[in-house]
């Protein structure tokens, strides 16, 4: 090492470089892991479709406030999301006629800043390679490459959530200095009321119960004052409050009716839309929803075991367990509800690699066997799925599926002989290209999982006129309405008929099971313009719309 490097200024110097080339790296991955498919996959029915169709009215209508499908008032969720996705569509995009990707940025620039936050407080508490693995094993899993492709609110909460629980951690680290914490409380606030913005109390129900479990385990409550709760319930209040009173006075009160009764409380203890599942579910799927650092897990709870007694263990703990706990109570289940958890088992597991724990291989052994195993099974699903939609399988998938296959093999010999830098960059290596095939080479050439951006296409096709009225029967997916327009009528066979019969540049796409239903009830003779058969998501079937136009 040179002198300067030895010198205080030389050492900062250095330190700034080396986060700097942390950041560079975890950026780049994140880019090479999330942007395959995410340009090219057409909006995903039912959440996604819903969010972006709701958001492109706000545009349409100027009505930053109220939230709607349609006529449908959509009270479920804060607005937060919608600004995000708005001011995306305003600065990026081509307003309300932005396509798809367009709203998805929010979401890949809050899973990219709660990858981000992750290595920032994983290097705050065990150091720049600590930081560096949590980052990487963070951005890695399935989930959160899912949710960073969806426009919806659960990347940007995680966001949210990380930044939340890095200034708890620095005001909780920092309880017997004198300034306890200094100003990281008006960070923790801040979070919060951003995070209810986003998703409700979901992103404060994780701080509370951190707060708790630690307070549980130390019973020493004073450090608390370091989050200067009633200063901080007003920070907290300015950002979130100025909506919810706009929205109260708007829906007259409706809008705290379903977001708070039918949504939050009627899912704790009612399975909502067939999503109930019994405790123990959120383990058994992390195997694929935390793919592939679910194979550091057993590793990071036994180091949070040993270690049960340092401050930076008891705040991982606290973070992950009590949430987790609630999770698994609840009888409303979907994969991506336990994500908040994550980036404290990524920091957990890269303490464990980071202070040598990894010497302890049988923890590792039996969980990377399974993550490997299940590495080759997602291959080959995407191998069969283009057989079993009775399409052609892309060249692309095949190499990129193989190449996936021999990286995950690679990685087992590297581990056994101790190579472990060499195993984690093979494993890590494989999972960037077994997204890019799934995401970037399989799912956009399937045509069967692409109803409606190819019923937009017939519309664009066939249309008699510069702005046809188009309908849709027993077809009602939120992104039919998305590719179509907020105007799409979301129609019964008696609607749909009695358009035929009045509108002279009206279009009509009938499922099958209708069609003979329809075509007895037509009241005047109609046009076959074409049929699209795809796969529909939601009923899990097999399904052909047939265009009908007016015969005039």
């Amino acid at each position: 090492m040179n002198a300067a490097a030895t010198e205080p200024g030389g050492l900062k110097s250095l330190i700034a470089r080396r986060r700097i080339g942390i950041v560079v790296v975890l950026v780049a991955v994140a880019a090479l892991l999330w942007l395959p498919g995410t340009l090219s996959i057409g909006p995903m029915d039912r959440d996604e479709a819903r969010f972006a169709q709701a958001t492109k009215q706000m545009l349409e209508t100027g009505d930053l406030v109220d939230i709607r499908f349609q006529d449908e008032a959509r009270h479920k969720k804060p607005v937060g999301i919608y600004w995000l996705q708005a001011a995306a569509a305003v600065t990026v995009g081509d307003g309300a006629a932005s396509p798809i990707w367009v709203y998805r940025l929010p979401s890949l620039a809050g899973a990219l800043a709660a990858v981000l936050l992750t290595a920032a407080l994983a290097g705050h508490m065990f150091g720049a390679t600590a930081g560096l693995i949590a980052g990487l094993g963070l951005a890695s899993t399935v989930i959160l490459g899912v949710e960073a492709r969806l426009a919806k609110t659960d990347a940007t909460l995680l966001a949210c959530v990380v930044l939340a629980q890095l200034a708890l951690w620095r005001v909780f680290a920092a309880r017997d200095e004198a300034d306890r914490g200094g100003r990281w409380w008006i960070v923790f606030w801040s979070a919060q009321g951003l995070a209810i913005l986003v998703k409700g109390p979901i992103g404060p129900l994780v701080a509370l119960l951190t707060v708790v479990t630690l307070v549980a385990f130390e019973r020493r409550p004073g450090w608390l004052s370091g989050l200067r709760p009633g200063r901080g319930l007003a920070l907290a209040a300015a950002v979130a409050a100025p909506w919810f009173i706009a929205i109260t006075i708007a829906s007259d009160g409706a809008f705290f009716q379903a977001s708070l009764g039918a949504d939050l409380l009627g899912k704790v203890h009612v399975a909502q839309e067939s999503h109930g599942a019994p405790p123990g579910t959120y383990l058994a799927a992390a195997w694929l929803t935390a793919w592939p650092l679910v194979a550091l897990v057993p590793l990071a709870l036994v180091w949070m075991w040993r270690n049960r007694t340092d401050d930076r263990a008891r705040f991982l703990a606290a973070w992950i367990f009590g949430f987790w706990l609630i999770l698994e109570l609840t009888a409303t289940k979907l994969p991506h509800y336990v994500m908040p958890v994550y980036p404290a088992l990524a920091i957990a597991a890269a303490a464990a690699i980071s202070q040598s724990e990894r010497r302890r291989s049988w923890l590792l052994g039996l969980p990377l066997a399974v993550v490997l195993a299940l590495g080759i099974g997602l291959a080959g699903a995407a191998l069969a799925l283009p057989r079993l939609l009775g399409e052609p399988l892309p060249g692309i998938v095949l190499l990129g599926a193989a190449l996936a296959t021999v990286l995950l093999v690679a990685t087992w010999p590297a581990y056994t002989a101790g190579r472990w830098r060499v195993a984690g960059v093979r494993g890590l290596a494989a999972a960037v290209v077994l997204y890019a095939t799934i995401f970037g080479g399989l799912f956009p050439r399937m045509q069967s999982l692409a109803l409606s951006p190819r019923m937009a296409e017939a519309v664009g096709t066939y249309a008699a006129c510069a702005d046809p009225v188009v309908a849709t029967v027993g077809y009602h997916e939120p992104s039919a309405v998305f590719e179509l327009g907020t105007d799409t009528r979301l129609a019964d066979i008696a609607e749909a008929t009695a358009l035929l019969a009045q509108e002279p540049c009206a279009l009509v796409f009938i499922d099958d099971r209708r069609a003979d239903a329809f075509e007895a009830a037509l009241e005047v003779p109609a046009r076959r313009l074409t049929a699209l058969r795809g796969y529909r998501l939601n009923g899990g079937r097999f399904t052909t719309l047939t265009l009908y136009g007016p015969s005039r």
